[in-house]
């Protein structure tokens, strides 16, 4: 027979070798491989990030509530949690990702309108997704410091490496009074997120929408986006798959 019990041996600080234990009771020290040689010129491993609704970083954590926005709870004693700071966030919190001491948020159905100084001017609106950038070195103290429109009801969302690729369904209002508008669509985009003073939209990629939900897988390579939804020709349910290179 194989190899039947592993032992990891644990230490105050820092790591130690793996140790296996067979059945006689022989142990022995399994060195780690090599690290990969990176030929390519650019960062050997792109980090895969999956966002979180709440995230404990050290003795506190922080928790995204669909109504009460981003809390910052101490975690320090454990008999007495205490809320030490809140950030609000309007329009409907979906996902966060907790990156030293910045938060991003993911925002669906949000809405405002603005109008200039003068009377005269026409409103202007915007009703769709946003990234929600938050300060959060403070932590009594959380703050919304920035964030960037994004057309659409954001679904899903990865980090990989310094980007943040999302995707958004655009549904079409054509049934609805005094509208032209047809477009509907399944949208693909890639936002930088290396640097929170400068958050943008670095590329879009677009899809027919065959579905009303979405989801993605992400690899350090490409992007697996599926859709649900009901194919009117065969009149049955049916899941596509699209591939997307983000090598």
């Amino acid at each position: 027979t194989g190899q039947s019990e592993f032992e990891t041996p644990m230490a105050d600080s820092g790591l130690q070798t793996p140790t296996t234990r067979s059945q006689d009771g022989t142990e022995t020290q399994n060195s780690p491989a090599p690290p990969e040689e990176n030929n390519g010129g650019g960062d050997a491993q792109r980090l895969i990030e999956e966002a979180d609704l709440y995230r404990v970083v050290g003795d506190h954590i922080f928790v995204l509530n669909q109504y009460r926005g981003l809390h910052v709870i101490d975690l320090s004693d454990l008999d007495t949690p205490r809320v030490i700071g809140q950030a609000r966030i309007f329009g409907y919190p979906r996902e966060m990702y907790v990156r030293g001491s910045t938060a991003y948020v993911i925002v669906s159905d949000y809405f405002t309108f603005w109008r200039e100084d003068t009377l005269d001017a026409v409103p202007v609106a915007f009703y769709g997704s946003q990234l929600r950038i938050l300060d959060i070195s403070d932590l009594e103290h959380p703050e919304v410091v920035g964030g960037i429109n994004l057309n659409g009801d954001l679904t899903d969302s990865r980090i990989v490496g310094d980007v943040m690729y999302l995707v958004s369904n655009r549904f079409p209002w054509w049934r609805g009074h005094d509208t032209d508008d047809f477009e509907d669509k399944t949208q693909v985009l890639s936002v930088s997120v290396g640097d929170p003073t400068d958050v943008q939209v670095i590329d879009t990629e677009d899809f027919q929408r065959n579905g009303w939900e979405h989801h993605i897988y992400a690899t350090a390579e490409a992007i697996y986006l599926s859709a649900s939804g009901w194919n009117r020709d065969r009149l049955t349910y049916q899941t596509i798959v699209h591939y997307i290179d983000i090598n």
